[in-house]
Protein backbone atom coordinates (compact mmCIF):
# COMPACT_ATOMS: atom_id res chain seq x y z
CA UNK A 1 0.00 0.00 0.00
CA UNK A 2 1.39 3.35 -0.93
CA UNK A 3 0.91 6.84 0.42
CA UNK A 4 -1.27 8.89 -1.96
CA UNK A 5 0.51 11.74 -3.68
CA UNK A 6 -0.18 15.19 -2.20
CA UNK A 7 0.63 18.69 -3.20
CA UNK A 8 4.07 19.79 -2.02
CA UNK A 9 3.93 21.63 1.29
CA UNK A 10 6.47 23.35 3.44
CA UNK A 11 5.05 21.78 6.59
CA UNK A 12 7.00 19.19 8.56
CA UNK A 13 4.00 16.92 8.08
CA UNK A 14 4.05 16.90 4.26
CA UNK A 15 4.44 13.52 2.58
CA UNK A 16 6.76 12.73 -0.30
CA UNK A 17 6.12 9.36 -1.96
CA UNK A 18 5.30 5.80 -0.97
CA UNK A 19 7.36 2.80 0.03
CA UNK A 20 8.28 0.55 2.95
CA UNK A 21 11.38 0.21 5.12
CA UNK A 22 12.81 -1.67 8.06
CA UNK A 23 13.94 0.04 11.24
CA UNK A 24 17.37 -1.60 10.75
CA UNK A 25 17.77 0.44 7.51
CA UNK A 26 17.81 3.18 9.78
CA UNK A 27 30.83 18.20 5.20
CA UNK A 28 57.61 49.60 -15.68
CA UNK A 29 56.50 50.00 -18.92
CA UNK A 30 58.27 53.24 -19.59
CA UNK A 31 57.74 55.41 -22.73
CA UNK A 32 61.06 56.05 -24.60
CA UNK A 33 61.60 59.38 -26.29
CA UNK A 34 62.62 59.28 -29.99
CA UNK A 35 64.88 62.10 -31.03
CA UNK A 36 64.60 62.90 -34.79
CA UNK A 37 67.79 62.54 -36.76
CA UNK A 38 69.60 65.73 -37.79
CA UNK A 39 68.72 66.74 -41.32
CA UNK A 40 69.55 69.74 -43.50
CA UNK A 41 67.68 71.90 -45.92
CA UNK A 42 64.07 71.46 -47.12
CA UNK A 43 64.04 67.78 -47.92
CA UNK A 44 65.48 67.06 -44.66
CA UNK A 45 63.01 69.43 -43.06
CA UNK A 46 60.02 67.65 -44.66
CA UNK A 47 61.31 64.33 -43.50
CA UNK A 48 61.86 65.85 -40.11
CA UNK A 49 58.28 67.15 -40.02
CA UNK A 50 56.95 63.74 -40.95
CA UNK A 51 59.19 62.13 -38.36
CA UNK A 52 58.15 64.65 -35.76
CA UNK A 53 54.49 63.97 -36.62
CA UNK A 54 55.01 60.28 -36.11
CA UNK A 55 57.06 60.92 -32.99
CA UNK A 56 54.47 63.34 -31.70
CA UNK A 57 51.75 60.73 -32.15
CA UNK A 58 54.01 58.13 -30.55
CA UNK A 59 54.90 60.45 -27.68
CA UNK A 60 51.25 61.36 -27.18
CA UNK A 61 50.33 57.69 -27.11
CA UNK A 62 53.21 56.99 -24.76
CA UNK A 63 52.26 59.90 -22.55
CA UNK A 64 48.64 58.76 -22.54
CA UNK A 65 49.77 55.25 -21.64
CA UNK A 66 52.03 56.63 -18.94
CA UNK A 67 49.16 58.78 -17.69
CA UNK A 68 46.93 55.74 -17.58
CA UNK A 69 49.60 53.86 -15.71
CA UNK A 70 50.05 56.72 -13.28
CA UNK A 71 46.29 57.05 -12.89
CA UNK A 72 46.09 53.32 -12.35
CA UNK A 73 48.70 53.57 -9.64
CA UNK A 74 46.69 56.31 -7.96
CA UNK A 75 43.48 54.26 -8.23
CA UNK A 76 45.25 51.24 -6.87
CA UNK A 77 46.66 53.29 -4.04
CA UNK A 78 43.21 54.65 -3.32
CA UNK A 79 41.79 51.17 -3.21
CA UNK A 80 44.62 50.07 -1.00
CA UNK A 81 43.88 52.93 1.34
CA UNK A 82 40.20 51.97 1.32
CA UNK A 83 41.08 48.38 2.15
CA UNK A 84 43.33 49.56 4.94
CA UNK A 85 40.51 51.73 6.32
CA UNK A 86 38.07 48.81 6.07
CA UNK A 87 40.53 46.50 7.77
CA UNK A 88 41.04 49.08 10.49
CA UNK A 89 37.27 49.41 10.88
CA UNK A 90 36.90 45.64 11.13
CA UNK A 91 39.64 45.56 13.73
CA UNK A 92 37.80 48.27 15.66
CA UNK A 93 34.54 46.30 15.42
CA UNK A 94 36.34 43.16 16.51
CA UNK A 95 37.90 45.00 19.40
CA UNK A 96 34.51 46.36 20.45
CA UNK A 97 32.97 42.90 20.28
CA UNK A 98 35.86 41.51 22.28
CA UNK A 99 35.38 44.19 24.93
CA UNK A 100 31.66 43.45 25.11
CA UNK A 101 32.33 39.72 25.45
CA UNK A 102 34.87 40.38 28.18
CA UNK A 103 32.44 42.65 30.01
CA UNK A 104 29.70 39.99 29.74
CA UNK A 105 32.03 37.30 31.05
CA UNK A 106 33.13 39.55 33.90
CA UNK A 107 29.51 40.21 34.82
CA UNK A 108 28.73 36.48 34.84
CA UNK A 109 31.86 35.68 36.85
CA UNK A 110 30.97 38.32 39.43
CA UNK A 111 27.42 36.95 39.66
CA UNK A 112 28.69 33.40 40.15
CA UNK A 113 31.23 34.45 42.78
CA UNK A 114 28.52 36.37 44.64
CA UNK A 115 26.20 33.33 44.93
CA UNK A 116 25.64 32.48 48.58
CA UNK A 117 24.12 29.00 48.20
CA UNK A 118 24.45 25.90 46.05
CA UNK A 119 20.88 26.25 44.78
CA UNK A 120 21.47 29.84 43.71
CA UNK A 121 24.70 28.86 41.96
CA UNK A 122 22.94 26.01 40.17
CA UNK A 123 20.17 28.34 39.03
CA UNK A 124 22.63 30.90 37.64
CA UNK A 125 24.61 28.20 35.84
CA UNK A 126 21.43 26.73 34.33
CA UNK A 127 20.29 30.14 33.10
CA UNK A 128 23.69 30.89 31.52
CA UNK A 129 24.79 27.42 30.46
CA UNK A 130 25.49 28.51 26.86
CA UNK A 131 27.72 31.35 28.06
CA UNK A 132 30.00 28.94 29.94
CA UNK A 133 32.23 28.41 26.91
CA UNK A 134 36.02 28.23 26.42
CA UNK A 135 36.27 32.03 26.39
CA UNK A 136 34.57 32.08 29.77
CA UNK A 137 37.20 29.78 31.26
CA UNK A 138 40.00 31.78 29.68
CA UNK A 139 38.60 34.91 31.31
CA UNK A 140 38.41 33.13 34.68
CA UNK A 141 42.07 32.13 34.31
CA UNK A 142 43.07 35.68 33.35
CA UNK A 143 41.27 37.17 36.32
CA UNK A 144 42.86 34.60 38.62
CA UNK A 145 46.33 35.49 37.33
CA UNK A 146 45.68 39.21 37.85
CA UNK A 147 43.78 38.90 41.15
CA UNK A 148 44.63 41.65 43.62
CA UNK A 149 44.82 39.28 46.57
CA UNK A 150 45.06 35.61 47.40
CA UNK A 151 41.53 35.75 48.79
CA UNK A 152 40.17 36.88 45.41
CA UNK A 153 42.11 34.12 43.70
CA UNK A 154 40.71 31.53 46.10
CA UNK A 155 37.15 32.71 45.51
CA UNK A 156 37.65 32.40 41.76
CA UNK A 157 39.15 28.92 42.15
CA UNK A 158 36.29 27.66 44.35
CA UNK A 159 33.70 29.13 41.98
CA UNK A 160 35.37 27.56 38.94
CA UNK A 161 35.46 24.12 40.58
CA UNK A 162 31.76 24.26 41.50
CA UNK A 163 30.71 25.56 38.10
CA UNK A 164 32.73 22.84 36.33
CA UNK A 165 30.97 20.15 38.38
CA UNK A 166 27.55 21.67 37.62
CA UNK A 167 28.27 21.93 33.89
CA UNK A 168 29.46 18.31 33.75
CA UNK A 169 26.31 17.24 35.60
CA UNK A 170 24.10 19.12 33.15
CA UNK A 171 25.94 17.58 30.20
CA UNK A 172 25.59 14.04 31.56
CA UNK A 173 21.92 14.63 32.27
CA UNK A 174 21.38 15.99 28.76
CA UNK A 175 23.14 13.02 27.18
CA UNK A 176 21.03 10.63 29.24
CA UNK A 177 17.86 12.48 28.22
CA UNK A 178 18.82 12.09 24.56
CA UNK A 179 19.38 8.36 25.05
CA UNK A 180 16.07 7.97 26.88
CA UNK A 181 14.17 10.06 24.34
CA UNK A 182 15.64 8.04 21.48
CA UNK A 183 14.44 4.87 23.16
CA UNK A 184 10.99 6.41 23.69
CA UNK A 185 10.71 7.37 20.04
CA UNK A 186 11.73 3.88 18.94
CA UNK A 187 9.14 2.30 21.21
CA UNK A 188 6.37 4.57 19.92
CA UNK A 189 7.26 3.87 16.32
CA UNK A 190 7.58 0.14 16.97
CA UNK A 191 3.94 0.09 18.07
CA UNK A 192 2.96 0.59 14.42
CA UNK A 193 5.25 -2.13 13.03
CA UNK A 194 4.11 -5.59 12.00
CA UNK A 195 5.56 -8.85 13.28
CA UNK A 196 8.50 -8.49 10.89
CA UNK A 197 9.34 -5.01 12.15
CA UNK A 198 8.08 -3.33 8.99
CA UNK A 199 5.70 -0.45 8.31
CA UNK A 200 3.36 0.08 5.40
CA UNK A 201 1.82 3.48 4.87
CA UNK A 202 -0.78 4.69 5.33
CA UNK A 203 -1.12 3.19 8.80
CA UNK A 204 -4.26 1.19 9.50
CA UNK A 205 -6.68 2.38 12.20
CA UNK A 206 -5.40 -0.43 14.43
CA UNK A 207 -1.81 0.77 14.02
CA UNK A 208 -2.80 4.38 14.69
CA UNK A 209 -4.57 3.28 17.85
CA UNK A 210 -1.47 1.32 18.92
CA UNK A 211 0.73 4.39 18.46
CA UNK A 212 -1.67 6.54 20.48
CA UNK A 213 -1.74 3.96 23.25
CA UNK A 214 2.07 3.86 23.29
CA UNK A 215 2.15 7.65 23.56
CA UNK A 216 -0.33 7.71 26.43
CA UNK A 217 1.76 5.18 28.34
CA UNK A 218 4.85 7.37 27.84
CA UNK A 219 3.20 10.78 28.12
CA UNK A 220 5.87 12.04 30.55
CA UNK A 221 8.63 11.16 28.08
CA UNK A 222 7.02 13.03 25.17
CA UNK A 223 9.17 16.10 25.74
CA UNK A 224 11.45 18.46 23.86
CA UNK A 225 14.27 15.93 23.81
CA UNK A 226 12.07 13.34 22.07
CA UNK A 227 10.96 15.89 19.48
CA UNK A 228 14.57 16.96 18.94
CA UNK A 229 15.46 13.35 18.21
CA UNK A 230 12.50 13.06 15.83
CA UNK A 231 13.67 16.05 13.78
CA UNK A 232 17.24 14.75 13.76
CA UNK A 233 15.99 11.40 12.46
CA UNK A 234 13.90 13.12 9.79
CA UNK A 235 16.94 15.02 8.56
CA UNK A 236 19.11 11.90 8.50
CA UNK A 237 16.44 9.83 6.73
CA UNK A 238 15.96 12.55 4.12
CA UNK A 239 19.70 12.57 3.45
CA UNK A 240 19.72 8.77 3.14
CA UNK A 241 16.49 8.76 1.07
CA UNK A 242 14.55 6.63 3.56
CA UNK A 243 11.32 8.30 2.51
CA UNK A 244 8.97 5.89 4.25
CA UNK A 245 10.76 6.42 7.56
CA UNK A 246 10.38 10.20 7.09
CA UNK A 247 6.65 9.74 6.52
CA UNK A 248 6.31 7.51 9.56
CA UNK A 249 8.04 10.00 11.87
CA UNK A 250 5.87 12.78 10.46
CA UNK A 251 2.82 10.66 11.24
CA UNK A 252 4.05 10.19 14.80
CA UNK A 253 4.47 13.96 15.12
CA UNK A 254 0.90 14.45 13.87
CA UNK A 255 -0.46 12.04 16.47
CA UNK A 256 1.66 13.70 19.14
CA UNK A 257 0.26 17.14 18.24
CA UNK A 258 -3.30 15.81 18.25
CA UNK A 259 -2.79 14.32 21.69
CA UNK A 260 -1.23 17.48 23.13
CA UNK A 261 -3.87 19.81 21.68
CA UNK A 262 -6.84 17.77 22.86
CA UNK A 263 -8.45 19.54 25.82
CA UNK A 264 -10.82 16.63 26.56
CA UNK A 265 -13.86 18.89 26.11
CA UNK A 266 -16.73 17.05 24.43
CA UNK A 267 -19.48 19.69 24.26
CA UNK A 268 -19.96 22.87 22.29
CA UNK A 269 -17.49 24.43 19.92
CA UNK A 270 -14.48 23.23 21.92
CA UNK A 271 -15.77 19.67 21.75
CA UNK A 272 -16.28 19.96 18.00
CA UNK A 273 -12.77 21.33 17.57
CA UNK A 274 -11.32 18.52 19.69
CA UNK A 275 -13.16 16.01 17.54
CA UNK A 276 -11.51 17.41 14.40
CA UNK A 277 -8.06 17.78 15.96
CA UNK A 278 -8.02 14.21 17.26
CA UNK A 279 -9.26 12.71 13.99
CA UNK A 280 -7.12 11.34 11.20
CA UNK A 281 -6.02 13.84 8.57
CA UNK A 282 -8.27 12.29 5.92
CA UNK A 283 -11.27 12.82 8.22
CA UNK A 284 -10.75 16.54 8.85
CA UNK A 285 -12.70 17.73 5.81
CA UNK A 286 -15.69 15.39 6.22
CA UNK A 287 -15.91 16.16 9.95
CA UNK A 288 -15.86 19.93 9.43
CA UNK A 289 -18.48 19.56 6.70
CA UNK A 290 -20.68 17.44 8.96
CA UNK A 291 -20.37 19.87 11.87
CA UNK A 292 -21.23 22.81 9.62
CA UNK A 293 -24.13 21.22 7.74
CA UNK A 294 -25.75 19.87 10.89
CA UNK A 295 -25.61 23.32 12.44
CA UNK A 296 -23.59 22.22 15.48
CA UNK A 297 -21.11 25.07 15.07
CA UNK A 298 -20.99 28.03 12.72
CA UNK A 299 -17.92 28.99 10.75
CA UNK A 300 -17.10 32.06 12.91
CA UNK A 301 -17.41 30.01 16.09
CA UNK A 302 -15.19 27.22 14.79
CA UNK A 303 -12.52 29.57 13.45
CA UNK A 304 -12.52 31.65 16.66
CA UNK A 305 -12.04 28.50 18.76
CA UNK A 306 -9.22 27.43 16.46
CA UNK A 307 -7.64 30.86 16.77
CA UNK A 308 -7.83 30.68 20.58
CA UNK A 309 -6.10 27.31 20.51
CA UNK A 310 -3.40 28.77 18.26
CA UNK A 311 -2.86 31.74 20.59
CA UNK A 312 -2.57 29.41 23.58
CA UNK A 313 0.05 27.38 21.70
CA UNK A 314 2.10 30.38 20.58
CA UNK A 315 1.93 32.27 23.87
CA UNK A 316 1.89 29.37 26.28
CA UNK A 317 4.78 27.30 24.94
CA UNK A 318 8.46 28.16 24.83
CA UNK A 319 9.20 30.34 21.83
CA UNK A 320 11.15 28.53 19.12
CA UNK A 321 10.78 25.11 20.76
CA UNK A 322 9.99 21.97 18.80
CA UNK A 323 6.87 21.56 20.96
CA UNK A 324 5.57 24.93 19.81
CA UNK A 325 6.53 24.34 16.20
CA UNK A 326 4.87 20.91 15.88
CA UNK A 327 1.60 21.96 17.49
CA UNK A 328 1.41 25.30 15.66
CA UNK A 329 1.99 23.70 12.26
CA UNK A 330 -0.62 21.04 13.03
CA UNK A 331 -3.16 23.75 13.85
CA UNK A 332 -2.28 25.65 10.66
CA UNK A 333 -2.98 22.55 8.56
CA UNK A 334 -6.32 22.02 10.27
CA UNK A 335 -7.12 25.71 9.73
CA UNK A 336 -6.33 25.48 6.03
CA UNK A 337 -8.50 22.40 5.58
CA UNK A 338 -11.39 23.98 7.51
CA UNK A 339 -11.24 27.17 5.45
CA UNK A 340 -11.43 25.14 2.24
CA UNK A 341 -14.50 23.31 3.46
CA UNK A 342 -16.29 26.46 4.60
CA UNK A 343 -15.45 28.11 1.29
CA UNK A 344 -16.98 25.22 -0.64
CA UNK A 345 -20.11 25.31 1.52
CA UNK A 346 -20.53 29.05 0.87
CA UNK A 347 -20.72 28.57 -2.90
Amino acid sequence: LGVPHRLAQKSIFSYRHSGSSRMAAILSHRAGSCIPAACSHRHASLNNIATLGRQSHYNQSSQAQSARQITGVHVQSSRQRQRVRMAAGMQDDGAQRSLKETAAHDELIDKLVACTSESELGRVVAENILAVDPKFWLRVATRSDTAASSADKDRLRVMAEKVMLLVNTVMRKTEQQLVDSSRTLQEVMSAAADEKGEWYLPLTPTQVSAVRTAMEKRSEQLNEAMLSNAFAWIKKCQEDRFDTMVQLIQKVLQLYAAQQLNTRDTNGVEGALNQVLYAEEAEWGPLVRKIATEGQVSEPQFMEALQRRMEATVLGLQSGSYTQRVQAEYLKEVEGRAKSVFKELAL
